[in-house]
């Protein structure tokens, strides 16, 4: 893996690696969706330890170890406390989740997910992936909906040399439950530059392809996403529209 501090990003275009909720929220959506009552602490206790106690859940740390059945307290959005089954009972917290049952771990990764659009028109809540323990989702391969122009058919909100980065700030706006990480597609890039043509790049066509990948990776894209098996235009994704 590389070096992620010898990556070109701004640092304003760091949120692009994680956009969205936390994988506690999503815990808790989780949880809820599969029947588990919370009940704030009592009015009478004292100032809480906690903001949250899980409890007595099947804790996988996705570390590789054994499984283990135990409490969990988190504290200013992060996990504070592991202990048996019981170690949290006399600990004051905001809110309890009886997590008996259940399976209590960090949020799943989708590493080749095709949501990178749809999240911009659907619901934000995307009750489809947190429900299954899905918090974040890796885009990119092939195609992505930014950088755009009207040769790859793109929105035309994402036209321009930033439109990379206006693509992840609308995914951002439309508010959504799961993070993202992006690449930026290969077969974007070549259609930005060569529209459908099956030809083999010019030199001053792929000079556009490297410089619309170095803009897209200073906007926050993880790096490039290839499709390399799949015939150019059955890369394209179901909402491209032709170009003229």
């Amino acid at each position: 893996m590389a070096d992620m501090r010898q990556l070109p990003l701004k640092r304003r275009h760091l949120r692009a690696f994680l956009i969205g909720a936390s994988a506690m929220f999503a815990w808790q959506a989780v949880a809820s969706a599969n029947g588990v009552v919370s009940d704030p602490a009592s009015e009478h206790s004292q100032e809480p330890g906690y903001d949250l106690i899980i409890s007595g859940g099947r804790i996988v740390d996705g570390t590789g170890s054994a499984s283990r059945y135990g409490d969990l307290g988190v504290l200013d959005g992060r996990i504070s406390a592991v202990t048996p089954v019981h170690g949290l009972d006399t600990a004051a917290a905001k809110r309890r989740i009886n997590a008996q049952g259940l399976v209590v771990s960090p949020g799943f990764i989708v590493a080749l997910s095709w949501s990178g659009s749809v999240h911009q028109r659907d619901d934000g809540r995307l009750a489809n992936k947190v429900t299954q323990g899905i918090t974040t989702e890796v885009v990119g391969e092939g195609w992505t909906g930014a950088p755009a122009n009207g040769r790859n058919g793109g929105d035309p909100r994402f036209f321009g040399q930033h439109g990379f980065d206006a693509w992840l700030q609308a995914m951002q706006q439309a508010g959504r439950a799961t993070n993202v990480a992006a690449f930026v597609g290969a077969t974007t890039l070549r259609m930005l530059a060569m529209g459908k043509s099956a030809d083999a790049p010019t030199p001053a066509q792929l000079e556009e392809m490297r410089t619309a990948l170095r803009l897209a990776m200073e906007d926050g894209a993880l790096g490039l996403g290839s499709a390399l098996s799949y015939p150019l235009q059955s890369v394209r994704p179901f909402w491209w529209r032709d170009a003229a």
